[in-house]
């Protein structure tokens, strides 16, 4: 019941609670189909809509997200699955102005 109030608390407080710390990695895996559509969506557009250099950015966008895919489907190493997370997490973040409509 504590535990209950203290995180309606928070999240009335700051807007969320510190249950998100305990699984951080989980919500940004949210992300990732929507933002997966979004970059096929636009690259399916392409064209004069989709600038060179969003192309190049979203194409890497969709390996990473699949090869994370198949590393997470396919039960592989925990040390396989954290390294294609890593790389995917680290590519997205250093180019995420560019995701946006």
């Amino acid at each position: 019941m504590f535990n209950s109030l203290k995180y309606a608390y928070q999240r009335l407080t700051r807007g969320y609670d510190e249950t998100i710390y305990w699984g951080f990695d989980e919500y940004l895996e949210m992300i990732l189909p929507p933002l997966r559509s979004f970059c096929l969506k636009r690259l399916d557009d392409g064209g004069v809509i989709l600038s060179y250099k969003r192309r190049e950015i979203y194409r890497p966008t969709v390996l990473l997200i699949d090869k994370f895919n198949e590393t997470y489907d396919d039960f592989n190493s925990l040390t396989e699955i954290y390294e294609a997370e890593d790389e995917m997490c680290s590519y997205i973040g250093i180019h995420l102005g560019w995701y946006w409509d």
